[in-house]
């Protein structure tokens, strides 16, 4: 999900979906995992949290089930367009890390050419 989406708590979001399937959660699940179930948590908070929710469901994320869910409690569960999120996120992180790491071994590889070179001009 682009950042372009007013999706308040942003970022939590990303990181709860990053590690957790969404299903059968009700907004309490939400709270505990995000870690804002503070002894009193803000109004602030808690209207971000029930936001972010009511963005993810107009934007087909997740989707709540009619048949568990009563007046005073929603449950919400992921949609496969949630899965498909992601994994295109996994997908970016992996390629960073990888990027990263191609670099850092792309400088060790010069650094033992340069190594091997210096030695083989000491031995001519």
């Amino acid at each position: 999900m682009k950042n372009s989406v007013k999706l308040p708590l942003y970022n939590e979001f990303l990181e709860l979906f990053d590690n957790h399937k969404i299903l059968n959660w009700k907004a309490e699940n939400f709270w505990e995992v995000i870690k804002l179930n503070q002894p009193n948590p803000t109004r602030k908070y808690k209207r971000q949290l029930y936001a972010g929710l009511k963005v993810l469901l107009n934007c087909q994320y997740l989707e709540i089930d009619p048949i568990r869910s009563s007046k005073k409690a929603f449950i919400y569960s992921e949609t496969p367009r949630l899965e498909e999120l992601r994994s295109r996120h996994k997908n970016e992180q992996l390629a960073k890390i990888f990027s990263c790491k191609k670099t850092s071994l792309l400088n060790d590889i010069e650094e033992l050419e340069s190594n091997i070179t210096f030695i083989n001009n000491l031995v001519s």
